[in-house]
This record gives structure tokens, C-alpha cells and sequence, in this order.
């Protein structure tokens, strides 16, 4: 840390502000304390890909890829979205609504945005999507663009395969213990915080 360029001149102004050479070795100590303590617990766990394999086998809901193909009509007056939807209910065609009456570019392909994932759309719209069924209607669903109506006509659920997500496994596993790890250590000793001085 001395080493490094301009160094000199912050642990200059450090040292005028109370803060000194003592302070820096004990934070030092202490992440070197910390790393070995992770490096302890990463080490007991002893992660094959065996046991990486188990708890993937374990936790298969969470691995999935899902994927909805959805159509949509955007309008920017709420009075509106209530007469289409009420037209789209009594069964009139929801392609040819869209066409007429979406600002949105898709309506040259009656509303229909393709296949996308999570992530992908503004946050009402995804909850509104994922939540309904092939063939399902949304209620109207207002984001900044306007208001919606949504209507889903496929989806597709796939696994992720191991290979491709084996090594976040790794990380979560690691991350867990560590946490589990740091809750018991926690426990087993009184905190105190001297919230004058942290102050």
C-alpha cells in the first residue's frame, strides 16, 4: 500500500485526521483473518461434482428456462383499453383489433411480440405475461408506454442444462455456507456496537 503512487501524501492526511498505521495492519489482519476463514469453510465442503449434481437434482424448479410468445395491444387512453378489452371478451379477433387500433410497431403482425424470457419487458408487463396461460387475456396493464392488453398464445419451458450452470451452483452453494458459517460464529459471541464512534 506504502508502494503505491501518491501513497505518501494520503496516509499524510489520514494520519492528520487520527488515523494511522495501527488502524491500516488491523484492517489487514482482519481481511487476511476473513479470507482464511472462507478459504476453511469453502475447503470443508468439499464440492465434487457430485454434490453439485445432487443439489441441481434437488432444486430442478429454479433451473428452468421459461419462455412466453405473446401478443399485445397498446393504447395511450385508459377509456379505450376498456372498450377494446370488452370487445376482445365478447370474442371478437384479437389480430384484427390489434392491427386497427395498437400504436405499438407490432401491430403490422397483429400485436404478436414473439418469444422473450424474464428480464426482457418492462416489469408490469413480464408479471402480467408469466402469470397467464396459453390462450388467456390480461386485464389492462398500464406501463409508461400506455396501457395493455396482453394476451399469451404460447409457452415454452426448458431445463438448464448442468454443464451450463454448474459453477453458479458452485457459488451459491459457497455463499451459503459461508453465511450459515458466519450466523453460528455470530451467535457464539456478544456484539457490541459504540455507535458514537461509528458515528
Amino acid at each position: 500500500m506504502k508502494g503505491q503512487e501518491g501513497a505518501e501524501n494520503f496516509f499524510k492526511e489520514l494520519k492528520e485526521e487520527g488515523i494511522d498505521e495501527s488502524f491500516w495492519k488491523s484492517q489487514i489482519k482482519r481481511d487476511l483473518y476473513v479470507g482464511k476463514f472462507q478459504e476453511k469453510t469453502v475447503k470443508a465442503l468439499a464440492l465434487t461434482d457430485e454434490k453439485l449434481k445432487k443439489y441441481y437434482d434437488e432444486h430442478k424448479e429454479e433451473y428452468k428456462d421459461i419462455q412466453v410468445r405473446a401478443s399485445h395491444i397498446l393504447v395511450d387512453q385508459e377509456e379505450k383499453a376498456k372498450e377494446l378489452l370488452k370487445r376482445v371478451k365478447n370474442g371478437e379477433d384479437f389480430a384484427k383489433l390489434a392491427k386497427e387500433n395498437s400504436k405499438c410497431s407490432s401491430s403490422k403482425k397483429g400485436g404478436d411480440l414473439g418469444y422473450f424470457g424474464r428480464g426482457k419487458m418492462l416489469p408490469e408487463f413480464e408479471k402480467a405475461a408469466f402469470s397467464l396461460k396459453v390462450g388467456e387475456i390480461s386485464d389492462i396493464v398500464k406501463t409508461e408506454y400506455g396501457y395493455h392488453i396482453i394476451k399469451v398464445t404460447d409457452r415454452k419451458e426448458e431445463m438448464i442444462k448442468f454443464e451450463d450452470i454448474k459453477e453458479y451452483i458452485r457459488g451459491v452453494m459457497v455463499q451459503s455456507a459461508i453465511k450459515n458459517k458466519m450466523d453460528q460464529v455470530k451467535a457464539s459471541f456478544k456484539i457490541e456496537k459504540f455507535l458514537e464512534n461509528i458515528q
